[in-house]
C-alpha cells in the first residue's frame, strides 16, 4: 500500500492522518501560496475604461479626469444588487494583496456606489475591484482593475485586509478614529444615485469648473 504524502512538503503522512497536509504550518503555507497566485491573477485583470460615449463629458486633463473616468467605469460595471466595492493591490509578486477600506477601520468595509465614494488608498497604482452587496458579501471575485492616482497619506499598505471578503476584528465595531474624515467626507466625490447614471453628463460636465458639491442630484 502506497504511503500518502503531504501536498506541501512531501513528508509521509501518518496512516491515521486525515486531510492532505501534515500540520498547520503546511496548511498555512499552502494558503499563502494560493493567495499570492490569486492576487497575481487579480492584479493582471483588464484595466476598466469608462463607457465609449463618455469622452465628450470627461474633463480634458488632470486628476479630475481620472477620478471621473473611474466613477463612470465603476457605476457602469456594477451588478444590479451591488451596494459598494473594495479595491486591492499586490505590492510585490511574492506578497499578499491588500484590500481597502480595511474592515477594522470602517463598517461596512466598502466604498459606496450611492452616494458615490472614490477609493481611498495608500499608494498610487493599479487596483483590482470586487463588488459587494448590502450585507457586505462579495458578488463573485475581482472583475477588473482601476488606475488610482489620488492617495490618502494617513494610510499604509499594511492597513489593508489580506482578503477581499471583509472580516471585522473584535466585537465593538470600527475604531471611531477612522469612521470620520478618513473614509467619509474625504472620499465622497458626488452624491449621485445609480439610477441616474445615464444623466451623469450634466454633472460631470461641470467638473472642469470645480468640485461638485456633495448632495447634488
Amino acid at each position: 500500500m502506497d504511503s500518502k504524502t503531504c501536498l506541501q512538503c512531501g513528508k509521509i503522512l501518518k496512516p491515521n492522518r486525515r486531510g492532505v497536509f501534515c500540520g498547520r504550518r503546511c496548511v498555512w503555507r499552502a494558503w499563502h501560496q494560493r493567495s499570492i497566485a490569486r492576487g497575481y491573477e487579480a492584479q493582471n485583470l483588464p484595466l476598466a475604461m469608462p463607457p465609449p460615449n463618455s469622452e465628450p463629458i470627461l474633463p480634458a486633463m488632470g486628476p479630475e479626469r481620472l477620478r471621473a473616468a473611474n466613477q463612470l467605469a465603476l457605476i457602469a460595471r456594477a451588478p444590479a444588487d451591488a451596494r459598494g466595492y473594495r479595491v486591492g493591490i499586490q505590492p510585490g509578486h511574492q506578497q499578499l494583496m491588500r484590500w481597502f477600506p480595511p474592515a477594522r477601520f470602517r463598517a461596512p468595509a466598502m466604498f459606496l456606489l450611492d452616494p458615490f465614494e472614490g477609493p481611498a488608498v495608500p499608494t498610487q497604482g493599479t487596483y483590482a475591484v470586487v463588488y459587494l452587496d448590502g450585507h457586505c458579501l462579495p458578488l463573485g471575485g475581482p472583475r477588473f482593475t482601476l488606475a488610482v492616482e489620488q492617495i490618502d497619506r494617513r494610510l499604509v499598505l499594511t492597513d489593508g485586509d489580506r482578503t477581499f471578503k471583509p472580516r471585522p476584528r473584535g466585537e465593538g465595531g470600527p475604531d471611531p478614529w477612522c469612521v470620520s474624515p478618513r473614509y467619509q467626507r474625504g472620499v465622497v466625490i458626488e452624491s449621485v444615485p445609480r439610477s441616474k447614471a445615464c444623466r451623469m453628463s450634466s454633472h460631470l460636465s461641470r467638473w472642469s469648473a470645480g468640485p461638485i458639491p456633495c448632495g447634488t442630484t
